[in-house]
């Protein structure tokens, strides 16, 4: 089951009453998804600052700083092709 689905679950409970360690235990019961009470406690927290979708966001940078610039790149291909022509002969 995805995890948005499981997070759907949790809100549900969560929205009946049931304690964090009552929804954790259910959750592992009904859905075989093991979860900790910190995780159920930054999901609500998440939810209740701003509008979540209840999915996940990429954890990938959003700006690379170990960049090359092109002239050193043209230098990388020049050096790996010959290198790899002399491997190739021998």
């Amino acid at each position: 089951m995805k995890k948005e689905k499981i997070r759907i679950e949790y809100f549900k409970l969560s929205n009946k009453g049931h304690t964090n360690n009552q929804c954790r235990i259910i959750l592992k019961a009904k859905y075989e998804f093991d979860v900790n009470i910190r995780t159920l406690r930054r999901w609500t927290n998440r939810l209740n600052k701003n509008e979540w979708d209840l999915k996940d966001y990429s954890k990938r940078p959003k700006t690379i700083h170990t960049k090359i610039t092109q002239k050193d790149r043209e230098k990388i291909i020049k050096i790996r092709n010959k290198t790899t022509r002399k491997r190739m002969c021998k």
